[in-house]
């Protein structure tokens, strides 16, 4: 009898033991998918800096905790002048901005023609850019001016920084060269892919093109729209977003897809009352 009491008393304990480690490893796994969820999103989060592309090494990321890259723009205005409309103009000098958490800008520079510059001026100034008027008339003034400016600050500066050239014009070209033989790194934006030097092209690996930031931005709006509940948020998100989607027919379209895909049914249904919105105004 003591025998057997003692093997039911040890299978009770086994039964208690797997019982407990079952929900145990229960725990762990619902624990591991909220830590999976956050990994993913910090993924997806990496995969959206194109422009300001975080270390690709591991170990370069863990060292350089709290540290921020440093980085300049300077703005060839004669290249690439801002939109004319305001919005777009606001949405352009939103989207070349590199990411504060992860970037020192130490300097932002706009180089050009007065009378091409002074219809933006309140823009740019809330924008925090240094205004560098070029009042002479000669042909390259402004690159010379920008050039300059650029060299003696890369030099005032030791090795790694990351220059922000808004410009396609080829006449750059030997400029990035002495950038980069000083151990800093030059990345591009431009406004048109037929506006860009061939030559520019092979010397900066990072290039990216206005309608690329937008589409990008885009897609982020999508995701935003598709998860925020604050009604402020979320209405300030669709604001921007028709900023790009001008029609009535791609709204509806986007609208659709939201009501579909919306994390709640508080997002579906702010969705659907601008869609409802949308089609009350087709019918006018």
């Amino acid at each position: 009898m003591f025998v057997e009491n003692n093997t039911n008393t040890s299978d009770e304990v086994k039964e208690k033991g797997w019982g407990e480690r079952k929900k145990d490893t229960e725990e762990f796994l619902n624990n591991l998918g909220s830590y999976l969820k956050k990994f993913v999103d910090n993924l997806d989060m990496i995969a959206q800096e194109i422009l300001y592309p975080f270390e690709k090494n591991l170990s370069d990321r863990i060292l350089n905790i709290g540290k921020k890259t440093k980085a300049a723009i300077f703005w060839d205005f004669e290249n690439f002048a801002l939109p004319k409309n305001k919005i777009s103009a606001e949405i352009f000098l939103k989207l070349i901005q590199p990411s504060k958490r992860y970037y020192n800008v130490l300097t932002k520079n706009v180089y050009g023609i007065e009378s091409h510059i002074n219809p933006h001026l309140s823009i740019l100034k809330e924008a925090d850019f240094k205004i560098i008027r070029t009042i002479s008339a000669e042909k390259q003034a402004t690159d010379k001016k920008l050039k300059k400016s650029c060299l003696r600050f890369c030099s005032e500066h030791p090795e790694g920084l990351v220059i922000i050239l808004i410009s396609g014009d080829g006449g750059y070209i030997e400029m990035i060269k002495e950038i980069v033989s000083k151990g800093h790194e030059v990345r591009l934006i431009h406004s048109n892919k037929k506006n860009i030097s061939q030559k520019m092209k092979k010397l900066v690996p990072i290039i990216l093109d206005i309608n690329t930031l937008i589409e990008k931005r885009k897609k982020q709006l999508s995701k935003n729209l598709c998860k925020e509940e604050r009604e402020d948020l979320w209405f300030k998100y669709w604001e921007e977003m028709i900023s790009y989607e001008k029609t009535i027919e791609q709204q509806i379209e986007i609208l659709k897809t939201i009501g579909q895909k919306g994390a709640s049914i508080k997002v579906r249904s702010l969705a659907q009352q601008k869609l409802i919105e949308l089609h009350d105004k087709l019918k006018q």
